[in-house]
């Protein structure tokens, strides 16, 4: 092995394990040169506690501030669970203690201030405060590609150093920091309210963004002009795609985030349930936010996450019409839509036309999925006849046409799905309907206090959900097991 060239031994570590990759690096100076950078090319904190991560967190910090070229081989980060953004804790692990000297240079060269250089680094005596240590390790991480972090609730330094990333504010003028940083996923539990979008809002000033996804982001109280989302620059972000799921923003924050993207791709929308945020949500804001992207957007989904809480819980106060056209959107291919946003909230099956899709759809479409068509099945398969016979005349891309329930509701309507099944298969058109079932049984029943979403399984991400993320720990992105209609026989 001393005789290879370092180009081969790199190759042979590639095909080896990260406990193997450690051996390795013990061995002598040339092998751990070249697999460190692969042992620390992902980093992954979790932990179902604190403590875990306190124990590593500070640590590891103080080694990438003495060895930067570790820092620079970091591309992938998860950060499960949340760190912790309180001075005070319940359980005090340590008493407080100076900085180490590493963290006490960082945090002198980076403040803005007198005044913030003091108080940080008072803070960095509290070995449990973690929001403060965590902006100077991310400050390292020139080469990070993704990131997977679950932000807690009031970040203080993190939130606020970020920011001056993302500006290129001193002393971030002149670094490299997160400027290769593609796609991050930003997880919040559902133990809390949701996370204020300030917090994410660092996330569009990325220079090199592409894939966002949000989790439990809510509007809370009146939007402030004064807002970092709200001064988020027009037309700046590369973000491409968007995801926000149980998500809910009034209808300012919306518009906002999408005005400061420049050209968006695909954007899936679950609007959360009225716990989230005390926002209501207003289609029009929607719409308008969306017609900035008709020249690109190719992919839409829209839905609300659960119909019941939307009827019963009584601080809901939507305003969700009936979509009027999508036909300027000339670069729209797929569409999901809920049936409230395709028929409006409170719609009367007497004022819902047979040729709403026909009228709103762009003529290039190519897949439509309805979702939660247990709310007004006759209205919807109506559309559907109606939308099958424009094929050849008018949607002649059209390839697919999939409706999703809720409920076994769809049952009595089993005849005449079998004929929009025919229908559809003369004019080259895959139709499916599925509707939700109780989960296969496991081979072991599990203790009821010890389920948790992971055991149930929890969906991916992405339009077409083939993104994988670690698991948000939320009952609300639970996978729900659906059963398929045999409409063949």
């Amino acid at each position: 092995m001393a005789k290879l060239p370092p180009e081969t031994i790199s190759l042979i570590f590639d095909h080896a394990c990260r406990s193997t990759l450690l051996n390795l690096s013990l061995c002598n100076r040339q092998f751990y040169e070249i697999a460190i950078p692969k042992l620390y090319k992902t980093v992954d904190f979790h932990c179902d506690g604190l403590q875990t991560a306190i124990i590593g967190f500070r640590p590891l910090t103080c080694l990438l501030l003495r060895k930067p070229w570790i820092a620079r081989s970091i591309q992938h980060l998860s950060l499960r669970s949340a760190w912790e953004d309180s001075r005070e804790r319940p359980v005090v692990y340590e008493e407080p203690r100076e900085p180490e000297p590493e963290i006490r240079k960082a945090i002198e060269d980076t403040a803005y201030s007198v005044e913030e250089k003091r108080e940080w680094l008072k803070d960095a005596r509290l070995p449990v405060f973690e929001d403060c240590i965590m902006p100077l390790f991310l400050a390292q991480l020139t080469n990070l590609q993704t990131l997977d972090v679950e932000i807690p609730v009031s970040p203080t330094y993190v939130a606020r150093q970020l920011e001056r990333v993302g500006r290129k504010e001193h002393p971030y003028d002149h670094n490299p920091t997160l400027q290769n940083l593609h796609s991050v996923m930003s997880a919040h539990p559902d133990n809390k309210y949701g996370l204020d979008p300030e917090n994410v809002s660092w996330i569009f000033r990325m220079p090199s963004i592409r894939q966002v996804y949000l989790h439990r982001i809510g509007t809370f109280g009146d939007t402030n002009d004064e807002d970092e989302w709200v001064q988020l620059p027009k037309g700046t972000s590369t973000c491409k795609l968007l995801e926000m799921r149980d998500c809910k923003l009034s209808g300012k924050h919306f518009t906002n985030l999408l005005q400061c993207c420049e050209q968006l791709e695909t954007l899936c929308y679950e609007i959360g349930d009225g716990y989230l945020s005390s926002a209501s949500n207003d289609w029009s804001a929607i719409y308008d936010a969306l017609a900035l992207h008709k020249k690109t957007l190719r992919d839409l989904r829209l839905e609300y996450l659960d119909h019941h809480l939307l009827k019963v819980v009584p601080s809901i106060d939507d305003e969700t019409s009936a979509i009027q056209s999508l036909r300027e959107f000339e670069a729209l291919r797929r569409v999901e839509l809920d049936t409230f946003f395709l028929f409006g909230f409170d719609s009367d099956d007497d004022e819902i036309s047979n040729d709403h899709l026909v009228r709103i759809l762009p003529a290039q479409i190519v897949h439509i999925k309805i979702t939660h068509a247990e709310e007004d099945p006759e209205a919807i398969l109506s559309n559907i006849e109606v939308l099958l016979q424009q094929k050849r005349a008018k949607f002649t891309e059209l390839e697919k046409v999939f409706i999703r329930s809720e409920a076994d509701s769809l049952d009595e309507y089993r005849d005449r799905l079998k004929t929009l099944y025919s229908q559809a298969e003369s004019v080259s058109v895959q139709f499916e309907v599925a509707h939700t079932v109780a989960p296969p049984p496991s081979d072991e029943e599990p203790d009821d206090d010890d389920t948790t979403p992971e055991d149930l399984g929890e969906r991916k991400w992405g339009f077409d959900e083939d993104v994988e993320w670690r698991g948000c720990s939320s009952l609300c992105n639970q996978r729900t097991h659906y059963e398929a209609y045999d409409l063949s026989c």
